[in-house]
């Protein structure tokens, strides 16, 4: 998961980087297994006494 997201494509729009993969794009639909891949390592890198909000975007351009 770690190394598809790292080599994955990257895009500018203006002064912003997007990078390319399903998981970010939803295109093709992923599964519950790799989405709980995605959880796990976000569970482990993020300080949550730190997070007083979370924000996602609904669409992009």
């Amino acid at each position: 998961m770690r190394e598809s997201v790292v080599n994955s494509p990257t895009i500018w729009k203006g002064d912003y980087a997007y990078f390319i993969h399903p998981l970010s794009d939803g295109v093709p639909r992923q599964s519950g297994e790799m989405l709980a891949e995605a959880r796990d390592i976000v569970l482990e890198m993020v300080n949550w006494d730190e997070i007083d909000l979370i924000l996602g975007i609904e669409a992009m351009g």
